[in-house]
């Protein structure tokens, strides 16, 4: 399992207060002249740290489906179209960049 560290946030919904000019509202409410910018996240760290724990308990390969997987492969059930490996093949190039 690949995890992306590289999270967006869906619609580049402001966070926190935070909007598209990258400051907070409240830094520009309170210092007009100042020119640097100020951003705020919360984080709920006890939330983080027990997904965290949850993903280390969790095997980096799923032995039931590879099995499955593998009978289907043997048996000649597993179909793949062409469809599915271009874009596959696609989806990998785009990865590397």
């Amino acid at each position: 399992m690949k995890i992306d560290s590289n999270l967006l946030f869906p619609d580049n919904r402001p966070v926190n207060g935070v909007g598209n000019s990258g400051t907070s509202n409240s830094s520009k409410a309170g210092s007009a002249s100042s020119s640097s910018d100020e951003v705020r996240l919360s984080v709920n760290q006890s939330a983080i740290q027990a997904l965290q724990a949850q993903l280390q308990n969790q095997p980096d390969i799923r032995s039931q489906r590879v099995a499955a997987l593998q009978q289907a492969i043997r048996d000649g059930s597993y179909q793949v179209s062409n469809e599915q490996i271009a874009d596959a093949m696609f989806t990998e190039l785009l990865q590397r960049k």
